[in-house]
């Protein structure tokens, strides 16, 4: 199945929580109010995601019960971009605090919130687990620029992996972690390219002038609906 934000209306706020079969096929709408950001547990059973602008992380089963609010960011904080860990038992998210972008990491039942990560002015899209749930991967943005970081899944060593003027972001870890693809290049479209975890060997793997990707492992199946 894939989850997405789909809009039902023409107004801004028109949208919500959709999920559908990888084939395209058996559209349902989730949730009644605005939502975005979807963020699948490891397990296929949840379904976490933020409330694009009120500051909140809920989660939901994929047939629509279930509905449990995780965060709750409070008139100071705003929550947004949910990932959850490999093994299930946490979930990352951005949380900007009096305008400051920072990370933050939190049980998947919404107890034991951490900051692990506070040094950014501005944080661009969704944190990236790596798949042992050591690392994360995260993009900094400072208009113009954009680049992506890592760190370990505690917030230390961070480390800066791009470092070409321009725009980086949207890290994905590849399968055994082996490296992390990202979008880069200007106004918000990019190509796709790929690296080593410490940031050597950056090499373009394809020119697409993309906004946003992620990983599949596996054939998607043919529309039959």
């Amino acid at each position: 199945m894939v989850a997405f934000r789909g809009y039902y209306g023409p107004a801004d706020g028109d949208y919500a929580l959709y999920v559908a079969r990888a084939n395209g096929c058996a559209v349902r709408r989730l949730t009644r109010s605005i939502a975005g950001d979807p963020s699948w547990s490891p397990d296929g059973k949840w379904i976490a995601f933020d409330t694009s602008g009120e500051g909140e992380i809920w989660k939901v089963h994929p047939e629509g019960s279930g509905l449990s609010r995780i965060t709750s960011g409070g008139r100071a904080n705003q929550d947004s971009s949910p990932a959850w860990s490999p093994d299930g038992t946490r979930i990352a998210f951005v949380r900007y605090h009096l305008g400051h972008g920072q990370i933050w990491v939190v049980r998947a039942d919404g107890s034991g919130a951490t900051v692990v990560h506070k040094g950014a002015r501005d944080l661009r899209g969704t944190p990236a687990w790596s798949y042992d749930g050591s690392r994360i991967a995260f993009a900094v943005q400072t208009w113009p620029r954009s680049w992506i970081d890592v760190m370990h899944a505690n917030g230390s060593n961070v480390r800066r992996l791009t470092k070409k003027r321009g725009e980086a972001w949207n890290p994905i870890w590849l399968s055994r972690d082996t490296g992390i693809a990202f979008l880069a290049g200007a106004s918000g479209t990019g190509s796709l390219f790929v690296m080593r975890a410490d940031g050597r060997d950056v090499h373009r793997v394809a020119l697409r002038g993309a906004e946003q990707f992620t990983w599949i492992d596996g054939l998607l199946p043919r529309q039959r609906c």
